[in-house]
């Protein structure tokens, strides 16, 4: 049960919490990130949640930060889609995806937009049930150096604070440094116009120490066209293949406490916060951790809450890719819990710019984003392949 700790369990779970161990949020937020790239490229990828992953693109701008001239300002974009489009999810499916006079390393600044513009709200609150699910829970399963003793209890902290509340915060980003901007998809044969992200309705997560900080994470600020990433490559270094087969030097987020919330280049305007760790029923309704193994009552119970975090009534293809979400990130956080990975993470390294510049060092840019890639080798083949014919990278 989450809030292990609490009267009901502690009897049975007096002996583990003198196994509690505290992980310090400022070396474990990389992965949390992580999870978000992470979830967008493994689960299902032809089941196509933006319109423009199974159209061409026949016309683009280019993804960049663009300076803001006032608060209230919105740059708009629009990319035009073309025929239908298939193989996404391979490598030359990619490269044939753009039909426009653009070079590669543009390609990934575009695919980086529309797959960061997807799913959202149902990412957030996957990310924070798997936290308060597998963190938070009596149930846990053993470290792999504690077989024999009591089950270990986790905790997270912000330096030696013990974190008290974390979940889901609802707003709008704003422009300050830099201008938010918005990507729309013009489908001309069927005079239709697509747009996934809106400003005024934008979604991260918090945190709440014990002595009253609040802490920011925002995974999401990228397909507004805000730039401060984390290189969680060593955070996922012990981890299956499979999850790191997802590029890790570069991941979005930023990280930061209402202290220091003014080296943000954007602001963001509360305007609800819905907790995940103090909601009682959903405490019931991710006892049972996994999604498969939940009964009829707790889908429901889980269904509502993302309802109450949209504010609307869900499709049940929501629901299932919450449930999909889920699924995925508690496996990779329990590899993690369980491995005790933890331990090892120090400090992050943070970048206030994406590696996809161009110029000269376009190639060796993009070796530094596969770097810790557990399919490097495959990237680099390929990308060889299609680009020393065009020189569009290597100079």
């Amino acid at each position: 049960m989450p809030a292990a700790c609490q009267k009901e369990a502690w009897k049975g779970h007096k002996k583990s919490c003198a196994q509690s161990h505290q992980i310090n949020l400022k070396h474990f937020y990389p992965f949390i990130a992580f999870l978000f790239d992470y979830l967008r490229r493994v689960t299902n990828p032809k089941d196509f949640y933006h319109p423009a992953h199974s159209r061409k693109i026949l016309d683009s701008p280019i993804p960049k930060v663009r300076k803001a001239s006032r608060s209230s300002q919105v740059l708009k974009h629009t990319v035009v889609l073309g025929d239908d489009h298939k193989g996404m999810d391979t490598p030359l499916g990619l490269v044939q995806w753009n039909q426009h006079d653009v070079k590669f390393i543009d390609i990934f600044k575009i695919y980086y937009q529309t797959l960061r513009e997807i799913t959202i709200p149902e990412m957030t609150t996957a990310i924070c049930m798997t936290l308060l699910a597998e963190v938070y829970s009596s149930d846990y399963a053993d470290l792999v150096d504690t077989k024999t003793g009591p089950k270990p209890c986790f905790r997270l902290e912000y330096g030696q604070s013990p974190i008290s509340d974390l979940g889901i915060c609802k707003g709008r980003i704003q422009s300050r440094r830099n201008c938010v901007q918005v990507w729309s998809y013009y489908d001309p044969k069927n005079d239709a116009r697509h747009t996934l992200t809106d400003p005024n309705n934008h979604y991260w997560i918090y945190f709440k120490t014990i002595r009253g900080d609040l802490i920011t994470l925002d995974c999401c600020s990228y397909s507004f066209g805000m730039e401060s990433f984390v290189d969680a490559g060593p955070y996922i270094a012990k981890l299956p293949s499979y999850v790191r087969a997802v590029e890790s030097a570069r991941i979005p987020a930023f990280f930061h406490t209402s202290q220091d919330e003014h080296r943000r280049p954007y602001s963001l305007i509360e305007e609800k916060r819905i907790s995940v760790m103090h909601n009682k029923r959903l405490h019931s309704a991710l006892s049972t951790r996994t999604p498969h193994t939940e009964s009829p009552v707790q889908t429901e119970i889980i269904r509502g809450f993302f309802e109450e975090v949209i504010g609307r009534k869900c499709t049940d293809k929501e629901a299932n890719k919450v449930r999909s979400y889920r699924l995925h990130s508690t496996a990779a956080m329990n590899e993690v819990l369980s491995g005790g990975y933890w331990r090892d993470w120090d400090k992050p390294t943070v970048y206030r710019e994406g590696l996809l510049k161009g110029g000269p060092n376009g190639w060796s840019d993009l070796q530094t984003l596969f770097k810790d890639s557990s399919s490097v080798q495959a990237h680099y083949e390929w990308l060889d392949e299609v680009f020393l014919p065009k020189k569009s990278v290597r100079r």
